[in-house]
């Protein structure tokens, strides 16, 4: 008993394979709080830095219950918001003792003097909560938001942080506009214009961005799990760290795109352009490609971590994207 209680706890890589899922999703899943401490993860030793393992039972039964609870809650849990940066308890109780030796000063001081601390200590205090507790940045123009959801053309706007899950932005015109952080998994963004848009660190999953154009668009440390990016003009797009995961690119041009240390796992890339792109350090693993795939001058395929098949001949039939599959999802 002893023993298969051992074997249920696997390191990343092997949860990955035997879960079905990324080590990246893993991550997120743990940030969002779906798999628990202690109940589904754990350092392999009492240290910050130590290697994360997984009970696979409990995770297999989390998501189970998380999917027959709602699909939205898992499509949520894999693409959270930026946790908030946690703070060391040991630094919380330094910054406790110092507030102490203050009060302690301050009773031996002059009135005036007292009077100046007590203003500094207060200042102090406030910096120090606002700290711990840090406010949600909601940074979007309200009125660009209105004109976007409305269909409106909004080139250059501010949507910084809005969410636009499921929403239908199709052949909308964003060139330049700044949408890092948005919340766009499951929109629709067919035919769009996001030239130059900054969708840094934005949650692109499972979106739709058919024939889009995203040239010289900044999609760094973006999620892109499973997005369909079929025809996609991505030229000189910087996709650095990006996670594009089980992604559709078929035939999108992703020439001089700058895809260092991108996730390019079970990523379709039959007829991608990729050309002249940077992918150092990228990652592969059961990528897909076909004899019509340009990849970069002398960049060297890896058998076991790409998978060839035949160039597709038929004519690709996109996903549903109307807005009564939208409204399903909602």
């Amino acid at each position: 008993m002893e023993h298969q209680q051992r074997k249920a706890w696997a390191t990343a890589r092997h949860a990955r394979e035997e879960l079905g899922i990324s080590e990246r999703t893993l991550a997120r899943w743990r940030g969002s709080g779906l798999l628990k401490p202690g109940k589904h993860w754990r350092r392999k030793f009492p240290t910050p830095n130590s290697p994360v393992l997984y009970h696979l039972p409990s995770c297999e039964e989390a998501m189970g219950e998380a999917t027959a609870r709602s699909a939205d809650l898992l499509e949520r849990a894999v693409v959270p918001t930026r946790p908030h940066r946690h703070r060391s308890p040991c630094l919380r109780s330094l910054k406790m003792k110092q507030a102490g030796r203050v009060i302690n000063a301050k009773r031996q001081m002059p009135a005036k003097a007292k009077s100046l601390v007590g203003l500094l200590a207060t200042w102090a205090l406030l910096l120090f909560v606002g700290d711990l507790f840090p406010s949600p940045v909601q940074a979007f123009e309200a009125k660009d938001l209105e004109r976007v959801l409305k269909g409106g053309d909004c080139p250059g706007c501010d949507l910084s942080g809005a969410d636009l899950f499921t929403r239908n932005l199709a052949n909308i015109n964003l060139s330049g506009a700044n949408l890092s952080r948005a919340k766009l998994s499951f929109a629709n963004l067919k035919s769009g214009n996001l030239s130059r848009a900054d969708l840094s660190d934005a949650e692109l999953a499972f979106s739709f961005l058919f024939e889009t154009n995203l040239t010289q668009a900044n999609l760094s440390q973006a999620n892109l799990n499973g997005a369909y990016l079929h025809k996609a003009n991505l030229e000189g797009a910087i996709l650095a760290g990006a996670d594009l995961s089980r992604g559709h690119l078929f035939d999108a041009n992703l020439k001089g795109a700058d895809l260092k240390k991108a996730t390019m796992e079970e990523t379709n890339l039959s007829g991608a352009n990729l050309e002249r792109s940077n992918l150092d350090q990228a990652s592969f693993s059961e990528t897909i490609y076909d004899a019509t795939t340009r990849f970069p001058s002398g960049f060297k395929i890896i058998p076991s971590a790409f998978t060839i098949v035949q160039p597709k001949t038929e004519t690709y039939d996109p996903p549903d994207r109307t807005n009564a599959r939208l409204a399903e999802i909602h």
